[in-house]
């Protein structure tokens, strides 16, 4: 894991945010309470600002970076799944990205939609709340029925679980080695005396 001052801005967290190996934050990122960010997922805020709202979650291998001096805002309870690509953009509230999805700078993402997996959001393009959007380039494809959205809803629980599961392995694996040194270390002194 990486966490890495740029400039003077050093990434702040929320004391409860989860992170898993081999994330890197850089520069000017801001993770709200309750965030999840999974493996291999950078999110690199040397060009501009990064403010990812409580509850989100952005999944293994997203690559998020504003392209220029301008900010990538992503709000509260927001799935970017696995793969996705978000330059400098607006992602609202209670969005799910599927997996492999590109998002360039400039489109606005209204609150509570969903974006296919592997969607392609072309520069400057506005998504009205609650659409259903899939397609190279993106369109919407309809307006999001209740039971649709809900699913994209426990699938982001799933894995906040799932990554809270994880770091809790990680922190007993690193308290087992931890007295395993210890308890090697006072072994060796006793043997040395």
């Amino acid at each position: 894991m990486i966490i890495q001052a740029f400039e003077g801005h050093l990434p702040l967290l929320a004391p409860d945010v989860l992170l898993a190996q081999g994330v890197q934050l850089i520069g000017k990122v801001h993770l709200g309470a309750r965030c999840g960010v999974q493996s291999g997922a950078v999110l690199r805020a040397d060009c501009g600002s990064i403010d990812v709202g409580a509850n989100s979650m952005i999944m293994d291998l997203c690559s998020i970076h504003p392209d220029d001096e301008g900010s990538c805002t992503i709000g509260k309870n927001v799935f970017i799944g696995r793969g996705a690509v978000i330059a400098k953009s607006t992602i609202e509230d209670g969005v799910k990205v599927g997996e492999g999805s590109l998002i360039m700078p400039g489109a606005v993402i209204g609150e509570q939609s969903i974006l296919a997996p592997g969607v392609l959001v072309r520069r400057g393009m506005k998504i009205p709340p609650r659409s259903y959007v899939r397609g190279r380039p993106a369109k919407v494809s309809h307006e999001l029925k209740e039971s649709e959205y809900s699913r994209g809803a426990e699938a982001c629980q799933r894995e906040r679980a799932l990554l809270e599961r994880y770091n809790n392995q990680q922190n007993e694996e690193q308290m087992a080695s931890h007295l395993t040194e210890i308890t090697n270390f006072r072994f060796n002194t006793f043997l040395n005396k």
